[in-house]
C-alpha cells in the first residue's frame, strides 16, 4: 500500500513512510507531506480511489498515529523497507530491468505531464525547489512517440503524390499604349500566388 501511495502521489520514500493518519484530509482531498525534503511541508492531491484503499489498509492495523507503522507500533516504517518490497515484487513479476522506488515518483510526474498538467503545478506537487529540477521529467514515453508516428499513417500521402501539378495559364500580351509603344506588358498567370500585403 505504501508503494501504491508513492505511485499515486509522487512522494519520496522518506516522505511516504512518515505519513500520519492525521495527514489525510478527506474533506479537502489532500495529503499533508510534513516531512518533505529540507523539512518543508506541502499538500498533494488525494484521489478518491487512493482514499478508499488507504481506509481499507488502515483497518488492518488501526494505528492511531502512523499510516504505515513498523512492527513497533510507536514508530513508522523504516525507509529501506519499501525498496526491499519493490525488489521482491520485481522478481515475482519477472522484470529484468534495474529500478528503485524513485521510478514511482518519476512515472507519476511523467503521467501528469502527458495528461496536460503544467510544469509549475507539477513542481509544487513534487516539492521541487527549482523548476529546472521538474523539467528533467519532461521526456515523453517511447510508446507515446510511437502513437504519434502511427498517426502519420492516417494522412493520405499516396493521394497527395498522385495529384498532378497545375498547368500554367496562358500568357496574354496587352496592347501597346500610345505613350509606351516600345515596351510590351504581360499579365501574370492566374495561378501565381499573390504577394503578401
Amino acid at each position: 500500500m505504501l508503494l501504491t501511495t508513492m505511485y499515486a502521489t509522487g512522494m519520496r520514500v522518506g516522505e511516504a513512510v512518515h505519513l500520519r493518519v492525521a495527514d489525510i484530509d478527506s474533506r479537502r482531498m489532500t495529503i499533508l507531506v510534513s516531512r518533505g525534503k529540507g523539512n518543508k511541508q506541502r499538500l498533494v492531491p488525494l484521489s478518491q480511489k487512493l482514499l478508499t484503499e488507504l481506509r481499507l489498509f488502515w483497518q488492518t492495523h488501526r494505528n492511531p498515529v502512523w499510516l504505515f507503522p513498523s512492527r513497533q507500533p510507536d514508530r513508522p516504517l523504516r525507509a529501506p523497507a519499501p525498496g526491499r518490497t519493490l525488489q521482491r515484487a520485481k522478481v515475482r513479476a519477472g522484470l529484468k530491468r534495474r529500478f528503485s522506488t524513485h521510478v514511482l515518483r518519476h512515472t507519476f510526474a511523467t503521467e501528469l505531464l502527458e495528461a496536460g498538467v503544467d510544469l509549475f503545478s507539477i513542481q509544487k506537487i513534487l516539492g521541487h525547489r527549482s523548476l529546472s529540477t521538474t523539467a528533467t521529467y519532461t521526456h515523453v514515453r517511447r510508446s507515446h512517440l510511437q502513437e504519434a508516428c502511427q498517426s502519420l499513417e492516417l494522412l493520405p500521402l499516396e493521394q497527395l503524390r498522385q495529384v498532378p501539378a497545375p498547368a500554367p495559364g496562358p500568357r496574354k500580351v496587352a496592347r501597346r499604349s500610345k505613350s509606351a509603344k516600345s515596351s510590351a506588358v504581360t499579365e501574370t498567370p492566374s495561378s501565381a500566388p499573390a504577394e503578401p500585403a
